[in-house]
């Protein structure tokens, strides 16, 4: 679908009415995004490893996930979703995820979405199985 919408416009002539029937590839930005909040992540033996973040103040929060990348840095392009929780669930993952053998890392982010679908990650949090 990303290949199909950004190759239509250009092919299409300038004006032309397909352009405005186009799907979008995001949600329509209706407010603004919430904050991230901070979380912090550790190695907790094995392949396991846990988050913790804090609560989030958005008064549209619809669910917390937990975003991942095998490797030493984050990248957007390559993150997975690892895990997801609702607001009201206890704030933290524990979850096996990438730390398939020791001198393995993985970078892990905190999402915080809305119900209006809007997002914002945590910083990003570097996690090495030794």
């Amino acid at each position: 679908m990303k290949l199909y919408r950004q190759a239509m416009p250009p092919a299409l002539p300038s004006g032309d009415a397909l352009q405005e029937t186009l799907p979008r590839l995001t949600p329509e930005e209706t407010g603004p995004a919430p904050a991230a909040v901070n979380a912090s992540a550790v190695s907790v033996g094995g392949a396991a490893s846990k988050t913790t973040y804090e609560a989030s103040p958005a008064p549209d929060l619809k669910e917390y996930q937990l975003r991942g990348v095998i490797g030493e840095e984050w990248d957007e392009d390559d993150a997975v979703t690892v895990a997801t929780n609702g607001p009201g669930a206890p704030r933290e993952f524990a979850v096996n995820f990438g730390l398939t053998q020791p001198g393995t890392s993985i970078v892990l982010k905190v999402y915080v979405i809305t119900e209006a679908g809007r997002e914002r990650g945590s910083a990003p949090m570097r996690v090495d199985r030794v």
